[in-house]
């Protein structure tokens, strides 16, 4: 199938196109981020690199974001003598100048100071990990901008004196390397995805043209809601123009014959579950006042209690065949089927012409026994013929269905869909005669097949990055718990204590490192779930001496906002819950509903007990979300934009309390209205006291 998806092709405008669309895209995001993080990286190097070097290098950074905006400013308004291919090559040049502002840094200035060595590095991390995600539509755009960003640190600090220096310019070199490999991933994935969906759109127009050279129209009917969905062609077929009208069931059933009514109703009633199959030729009125004749056939869906829910199927246009014989009625020889006809009693079977060439076969190279015909299906495929053939005697049913692969006259198969009826019984009620159609349906199994292995590979790339990520969490943890820990040190050093100014510097990496560890905690246990090794212990928790817990924990942070905390908790609730993670839990709500809140506002904890879950809400009076983005507050590293405010935070915290719930066999969710604040909640499942914990279980 690897092989399948390399032979794929897809046309060089479509992917330069597509390229395009997609640099172009994230270029304000991508230039407003690189300005940000550069004046980031200003802040801690002002006292140690000189203000104009600092001013200068940012400058440049100003200079070549604003030159990336203008550009596409530009785009939204392009002269027709510009070419895709040039813009790609103006947006690589953007990429690769992009990329050197962040290699000249080590150039303008690299601290001897190993914590501004790690910042720097991880800085450079941050900004290619940015890059891969905003460039992995290009390869070549995502090597313009990494290369040149990364090998000028990487050669400073493999120069450089001592084992950190050298361990991060190796954790940097990997990064580069893996960042070259995801890039090669990503851009194949990305150009496989386009071939697919430009080969879909292909057979979707071959298949709109050949309804309407056959006069095929395909439906969906949602007979719960009475909605239905018609093909342009089925609009024809009722003597309207497409989509001028909604259709829905009233338009249906009115359209039908007065006479006929009652025999297409008995025709749907008339499919069971063990044989969905529905089929029915009758008449329709047109709004002109003419009668057409239609053949109608589909296959209805039931619930779990029987009820016919949906019914899926085509219309075919009989009016001019309607005379003729009963193979011919059935026949669909324009949308390219073949037609069989076997007589159980001498064991003959004739197929149509169609029937067929579509194998490569000529008339005569297929004798007219069923065992000749039966002898060209696939080994596997033989038995369950005969078992399908079988159940339709056995059981007395019309009709059969059965998708099987059928050898060709060049050795090759095709996989081939048998629709057939019962036409003759005996007076006994045994089957004398059967006709019916077999349709070529190795594009869509093949299609199928394809998109299933491009669902794989996507698969098995988030596989990829959740190791990438649990095994570079674990690595920048060593550094970052060497950095706090001197820190700490040098600020409870009581024989030398510190200046006032050292005193706040050392409390900024404090700050920072704290801020960062908890971060890299977070995409830590992130991986876990990911990649299903995060172990939860499950026991029976009293709820409120939790709930305290959380909130003496948030008041220093709704303190310096003046935000007030209050409870609404009526009964004394234990819920079934790993102590830990639902802390977790709890305390990133809260602190969103602080942050995310207004000066002077108010958070509401309370709970409500609906059934066997008890539902915690937290809510707010901040500014509220937006409809259009209540789909992404669940997503890893999303982050949704706050009018006049600049929020701490990296868009992971929602995404695992999402996953951390619902590894405690809960539920989360969000109500919120724009400017009014919101309310998030989750559910988990009420429980009586118990101290004895479940045993502990792993997480997939």
């Amino acid at each position: 199938m690897n092989k399948q998806l390399e032979s794929l092709k897809v046309s060089d405008a479509l992917l330069e196109a597509e390229r395009v669309q997609n640099l172009v895209g994230g270029v304000p995001a991508a230039a407003i981020g690189n300005i940000l993080v550069a004046a980031t990286v200003i802040w801690p190097m002002w006292d140690i690199v000189s203000a104009s070097v600092l001013l200068a290098w940012y400058g440049f950074v100003v200079i070549v974001q604003l030159a990336r905006l203008t550009l596409f400013a530009v785009w939204r308004r392009p002269a027709e003598t510009v070419t895709k291919q040039r813009w790609l090559t103006f947006l690589r040049i953007g990429a690769l100048l992009s990329g050197l502002t962040w290699g000249l840094i080590p150039v303008f200035f690299f601290p001897e100071s190993l914590t501004h060595q790690v910042f720097l590095t991880l800085s450079i991390v941050g900004i290619n990990a940015a890059a891969l995600s905003g460039l992995s539509y290009d390869r070549t755009s995502l090597l313009l901008f990494s290369i040149p960003a990364s090998v000028p640190l990487i050669t400073s600090l493999l120069t450089e004196s001592g084992e950190l220096p050298l361990a991060l310019g190796v954790l940097i070199t990997m990064f580069l390397i893996y960042l070259i490999v995801a890039g090669q991933r990503s851009s194949n994935i990305f150009r496989n995805m386009l071939a697919l969906r430009e080969k879909i759109d292909s057979q979707n127009v071959a298949m709109n043209q050949a309804q309407a050279v056959s006069h095929l129209g395909s439906f969906d009917w949602d007979l719960v809601s009475g909605s239905l969905q018609w093909s342009d062609e089925h609009f024809r077929l009722w003597g309207l123009t497409p989509n001028s009208v909604t259709p829905d069931s009233a338009l249906y059933r009115n359209s039908i014959h007065p006479d006929d009514i009652a025999h297409v109703e008995s025709s749907l009633r008339l499919a069971v579950p063990d044989d969905p199959n529905y089929e029915c030729k009758y008449r329709v009125i047109w709004p002109d006042g003419s009668e057409h004749h239609v053949h109608g056939r589909g296959e209805v869906t039931f619930n779990d209690a029987g009820q016919a829910i949906q019914v899926v199927g085509t219309t075919l246009d009989i009016t001019i065949l309607i005379k003729s014989e009963e193979r011919l009625n059935f026949a669909l020889e324009g949308s390219g089927d073949g037609v069989w006809d076997w007589d159980l009693q001498t064991g003959d079977l004739n197929f149509s012409k169609k029937g067929v060439e579509m194998f490569g076969y000529a008339d005569n190279d297929i004798g007219n026994t069923i065992a000749e015909w039966h002898a060209k299906f696939a080994p596997e495929d033989q038995i369950r013929w005969n078992d399908a053939i079988r159940k339709l005697f056995r059981e007395k049913k019309e009709k059969i269905t059965l998708e099987s692969r059928i050898r060709c006259k060049d050795g090759s198969y095709k996989w081939v869909l048998t629709r057939g009826k019962v036409s003759q019984r005996s007076a006994e009620g045994i089957v004398l005669r059967m006709i019916g159609i077999h349709s070529d349906i190795t594009p869509r199994k093949i299609a199928e097949d394809e998109l299933r292995t491009a669902r794989d590979e996507a698969e098995q790339a988030n596989l990829a990055k959740s190791e990438f990520l649990s095994r570079m969490s674990h690595e920048l943890r060593t550094p970052l718990n060497a950095i706090l820990g001197f820190g700490q040190l040098l600020e409870q050093d009581t024989d030398t204590p510190l200046s006032q100014g050292q005193t706040e510097y050392v409390s900024q990496i404090l700050s920072g490192g704290n801020h960062l560890l908890a971060l890299v905690n977070e995409i830590l246990d992130l991986s876990r779930i990911e990649s299903g090794r995060l172990d939860v212990t499950i026991k029976s928790i009293e709820l409120t001496p939790l709930i305290n817990a959380c909130v003496s924990q948030i008041k220093p942070l709704s303190s310096k906002r003046n935000i007030s905390i209050a409870q609404e908790i009526d009964a004394v609730y234990n819920v079934q819950a790993d102590y830990t993670r639902l802390k977790q839990v709890l305390l990133n709500l809260l602190s969103n509903a602080v942050k995310y809140n207004k000066y002077n506002g108010n958070i509401l904890i309370s709970c409500k007990a609906t059934g066997g879950d008890l539902r915690i809400s937290v809510q707010d009076t901040g500014y509220g979300i937006a409809d259009e983005h209540l789909s992404k507050l669940f997503q890893p590293f999303e982050r949704l934009p706050i009018a006049n405010q600049v929020v701490e935070g990296s868009g992971i915290g929602l995404a695992l309390a999402k996953n951390l719930v619902e590894a405690m066999q809960g539920e989360i969710g969000v109500n919120s209205m724009s400017g009014e604040g919101s309310t998030f909640w989750f559910e988990l499942p009420l429980t009586a006291p118990d101290s004895s914990p479940q045993q502990a279980r792993l997480i997939d």
